[in-house]
């Protein structure tokens, strides 16, 4: 349960981050690098969620 509650709540930060680079402005090479990783790591924490919640 703790390992989920900080899942989640990691969840949501990303959300935020992604929310605020990830839409409608031209990004630098760089800021994009960084946007795709927090996306892959949000994708893993929603399969890890999933996981997590399935059993």
């Amino acid at each position: 349960m703790d390992l989920d509650a900080r899942l989640m709540r990691a969840q949501k930060k990303l959300d935020s981050i992604v929310g605020i680079f990830g839409l409608g402005h031209e990004k630098t090479m760089r800021q994009s690098k960084a946007v795709d990783r927090l996306i892959v790591l949000k994708m893993q924490n929603e399969m890890k969620l999933k996981a997590a919640g399935g059993r």
